[in-house]
């Protein structure tokens, strides 16, 4: 017991025996007021070990899990300390701490939100500030927050618990990683799973350096990072963290505690993900006999064994018996969780994707409109959120061959493609939505007021990222002291909410044009020309759906194609495209596939071929795996060489691609069309364009964004060859949270083709010369501090660094002169967070660069990183690239654009980039110019018809 303790309970039993109190005056009194006092004092001994005793108690049951003997106990270790020593003590505080925690583990979570509360106030009172007893009471209340699914409350409190124990404890204590622990699971929940990890392994780091390797702190370490590569994809890497998680608890814990039930459902959860079925179906059946057999029947995580085994059945295609679990779950989870909770919205989900499968769609459509009603009422939406949202296409889709009523068939077709719109909602969307309705404010005030808003916003993501980074660190690394980060991001987070209430009680139409509700089919014809087709794909983990929408019909199928065979074929293309590998590939005939692209064409675009029947422009709202491919190269007609070899180059310039029949541009959401048409103004730019090219770098002419030179064709085409030059990635210029820029400096080519490429495109535009930057006037500093948003074009000709390729913490980034000493200003790299907090008010910003698209996995979140940065700095649409694109082929693809449009503006910037290329697969001169790893790469995004 603390001395701090002893004094407080001191101090009660001499408030309590002050009558017995006796003079000093008085020596014949002296013996019984020493008797007195050691009477107390046995009392106070007595007391103190009747606490310990019984807080002993309280845990060794709870670490048995025997939880209702536990709560009983600790309700009347409760009652003895405040009939003893009253409420005001640490005593009593712990015992209430005790009492919350176990009515949290039986789910009661109704009644242990207030006794956590009611345990930290009393903490807060008689302890000194920034004691670690207060931040162990802080981030109880926070693991409450969490399971309660509210996950910004419980941030708040993690990260206030965490900076008090840096504060008071030493730099490795246990105490710190379990609140870098706590803080990566809520990271992972709000889908910042890349922040999550590094905090993670350095929890895990901490704990191995204190405790035993067999201890259950050690496992949870390695459930939660198992479970960081699962939300990244991750299965099979993430099963041996579950494998030791299980022997670990076995060989730790006693027989049958919960925990070693919640390490068999965790291992059996991933082998289903991996389709490992039957091993799955014995680990669950074993979780849910020892949670059966340990806790309440109305446990919580009762409730969960019972959806993870269904959902595994159902994948057994045992359908009744998954039935039978769920509706279990659901009645649990609806008795013990709040009425909102997401968690009931997925059993709803679950069960209407079970009666589905049993052909009883009107049941099913009804359990997951009960879902979904919770989950549209949520500020936030994860991705199992969303994904929830895309099964109801699936029901609906059976559910309307049932119906015989043509409105009542049309309604469901319509609210079908509203929730398809919900599930592939992305932040991008939100990005332009933030654009358009900031362009489109005719008051000054608000355009301001929505600037600075936007402003800090960018800045508290660019401070949540360094934040995360330097937790990761030991305090002695860190660059940036966690107070001084802390800080700004309060004062980020504070002038955000002061300008979200000046909007909401100044500005009350803003919110709406932020958030969008989902269009109608009739709200997207009027939105389209007449040689326009919107194409609106969404997939569930089985299937995958299409509307096609004109500006007088509309269409919807499912295609023959299931999402992991069409993230497979895309993958094979992507391949093929990749001038990393491109000079081995074609050495052994390994170049692209044209009757693959057929394929594709047949199962992603054939299904509604009608509908684009007499259009010339497609805007595609691409999902899943799609999101990793431009459309422009899938080939429309059966091809007469399946397989060209590489003296079969002028395969390629004869195949029927789609990009000889329609100008492509991308959306990344439905709603964007409407924030782009009917809300956002044309830019009202000074002047026609800016660039930044040709940047000093050092580096040899051998990598990253290749030159085409090394494949000019000989006399005959079976002379040709590829690049024979190798890239390196962006993880080999990543050192931590910082680049290596004498990695950099020595990696990256120099690209003079650039200047030639920025002034002939300027020559088009009839912009100025001071407004072109090369060489050593084309620094990040010159971006940063140029008054951009005067232009109405803003031009990147350099090289450009994935996120998707960095191990660690990086961004995506685009490379200026690289200065010879770094500052936070110019360290020669554009990352994404700093883009957001430019201010930009362009009509276009062309990113002639490697990689400025998306990630080259298919699934990767379309219009990633460096696209959606721009968005929110103001751009209305963008040139992106999917991959390395060739320079001169860069070159020649965006000054070919830039003349067709100033030979007929009216064409608009999609038709002008289709031009460009199939000028390049026509051209003669090199047979390689028609390979698509060449003339495809380019994609507008955005407003492509203008």
């Amino acid at each position: 017991m603390s001395l701090n303790q002893l004094t407080v309970m001191q101090d009660r039993y001499r408030k309590k025996n002050a009558a017995c109190r006796l003079s000093k005056s008085r020596p014949w009194r002296s013996v019984l007021n020493v008797l007195i006092a050691f009477a107390m004092l046995m009392a106070l001994a007595r007391a103190v070990k009747a606490f310990e005793d019984a807080s002993a108690k309280i845990a060794e049951l709870t670490r048995s899990a025997k939880y209702a003997e536990a709560l009983s106990l600790s309700e009347l270790q409760v009652a003895r300390v405040r009939a003893e020593i009253g409420e005001e003590n640490i005593d009593y505080a712990k015992a209430l701490a005790w009492q919350a925690y176990l009515l949290q583990v039986q789910s009661q979570l109704a009644k242990a939100e207030p006794v956590f509360k009611r345990s930290l106030e009393i903490y807060e009172r008689v302890l000194p500030a920034g004691h670690p007893d207060i931040a162990t009471a802080i981030n109880n209340l926070g693991f409450y927050y969490q399971i309660s699914d509210k996950l910004i409350e419980a941030e708040t409190l993690y990260k206030r618990a965490l900076d008090m124990r840096e504060k008071a404890l030493p730099a490795n204590d246990p105490a710190i990683a379990d609140s870098l622990n706590n803080l990566a699971q809520v990271y992972k929940h709000e889908g910042r799973t890349e922040q999550a990890l590094p905090l993670l392994k350095r929890s895990l780091e901490i704990r191995a350096k204190n405790l035993k390797p067999n201890d259950p702190l050690i496992a949870q370490s390695l459930t939660n990072i198992g479970a960081a590569l699962e939300r990244l994809g991750n299965f099979p890497d993430a099963e041996p963290f579950f494998r030791k998680t299980l022997e670990i608890r076995i060989a730790s814990q006693p027989p049958g505690h919960p925990e070693i039930a919640g390490a068999y459902n965790k291992l059996a959860q991933n082998l289903s993900s991996q389709g490992k079925l039957a091993d799955a179906e014995t680990l669950f059946q074993e979780a849910l006999k020892l949670r059966s057999q340990v806790l309440d029947a109305d446990s919580l995580d009762i409730a969960d064994s019972l959806q993870d085994r269904a959902q595994n059945l159902f994948a057994m295609k045992r359908f009744a018996d998954a039935e039978g679990l769920l509706v279990r779950s659901l009645e649990i989870r609806t008795k013990m969780l709040p009425p909102t909770h997401p968690n009931i919205a997925h059993a709803q989900s679950d069960l209407a994707s079970v009666t589905l499968a049993q052909d009883r769609p009107e049941e099913a459509l009804e359990h997951i409109r009960q879902g979904l009603k919770i989950l549209q009422a949520r500020a936030k939406m994860d991705d199992l959120g969303k994904q929830r949202f895309a099964e109801f296409v699936k029901i609906a889709w059976r559910a309307r061959e049932k119906l015989t009523d043509a409105p009542a068939a049309n309604q469901l077709v319509d609210e079908a493609l509203s929730n398809a719109q919900r599930a592939t909602a992305s932040p991008t969307s939100v990005a332009v939505a933030r654009m358009a309705a900031r362009f489109s404010a005719s008051d000054d005030g608000l355009r301001q007021l929505v600037r600075e808003r936007d402003t800090w916003e960018g800045r508290q993501s660019q401070l949540e990222t360094d934040l995360s980074a330097a937790l990761s660190l030991p305090e002695a690394k860190r660059k940036i002291p966690v107070s001084v980060l802390r800080q700004e991001i309060e004062e980020a987070t504070n002038s955000i909410t002061q300008s979200d209430a000046k909007l909401k009680n100044q500005f009350p139409k803003y919110a709406a044009l932020v958030s969008p509700a989902p269009l109608s089919t009739s709200e997207i014809q009027k939105l389209l020309g007449a040689d326009e087709v919107l194409l609106n794909y969404v997939s569930t983990p089985e299937e995958m759906y299409v509307w096609a929408v004109t500006h007088d019909a509309s269409d919807w199928q499912r295609l023959e194609v299931n999402p992991a065979q069409l993230s497979s074929s895309i993958a094979q293309l992507r391949d093929t495209l990749d001038l990393q590998t491109l000079a081995s590939r074609s050495a052994k005939s390994e170049l692209f596939d044209l009757g693959l692209a057929h394929d594709l064409y047949q199962q992603v675009l054939a299904p509604v071929e009608t509908a684009m029947a007499g259009k010339s422009r497609i805007i595609v709202v691409a999902n899943g795996a799609l999101t990793s491919l431009p459309i422009q190269l899938l080939v429309k007609s059966k091809p007469a060489i399946a397989k060209p070899k590489l003296e079969q180059l002028a395969a390629y310039r004869d195949a029927d691609w789609v990009a000889r029949h329609y100008a492509v541009s991308v959306l990344p959401s439905v709603t964007s069309l409407s924030s782009l048409r009917e809300i956002v103004r044309k830019s009202r730019s000074e002047a026609p364009m800016v660039g930044f090219a040709n940047p000093v770098l050092g580096g040899e002419m051998q990598t990253a964004m290749l030159t085409d030179r090394s494949i000019k064709a000989d006399a005959k085409v079976d002379k040709a060859s590829p690049p024979s030059a190798t890239a390196r990635g962006y993880a080999q210029f990543w050192r931590g949270p910082a680049a290596d820029l004498d990695a950099l400096r020595n990696g990256l080519p120099p690209l003079p083709e650039t200047e030639t490429e920025l002034k002939e495109v300027a020559r088009n535009l009839k912009a100025a010369d001071r407004d072109l930057m090369f060489g050593t006037s084309a620094t990040e500093t010159a971006v940063k501090t140029a008054k951009l948003s005067k232009y109405g074009i803003v031009y990147f000709a350099t090289h450009g660094l994935v996120a998707g390729e960095v191990h660690g913490l990086g961004e995506p980034a685009l490379v200026f002169s690289l200065p010879k000493v770094p500052t936070d200003v110019d360290d020669g790299l554009l990352t994404a967070s700093e883009v957001t907090q430019l201010s930009l008010d362009a009509d276009w910003v062309v990113l002639s660069a490697c990689n400025t698209a998306a990630g080259d996995h298919p699934g990767a979140e379309a219009l990633s990183g460096l696209a959606r940065a721009f968005f929110h700095a103001g751009a209305r649409a963008m040139l992106v690239s999917h991959w390395r694109v060739g320079s001169e082929a860069a070159a020649a693809l965006t000054t070919q654009t830039f003349a067709a449009l100033e030979k007929e503006p009216g064409i608009g910037r999609a038709e002008a980039v289709r031009r460009a290329m199939t000028a390049l697969i026509d051209d003669v001169k090199d047979p390689w110019n028609a390979y698509p790893a060449f003339w495809a790469p380019f994609t507008v995004v955005g407003e492509g018809r203008r």
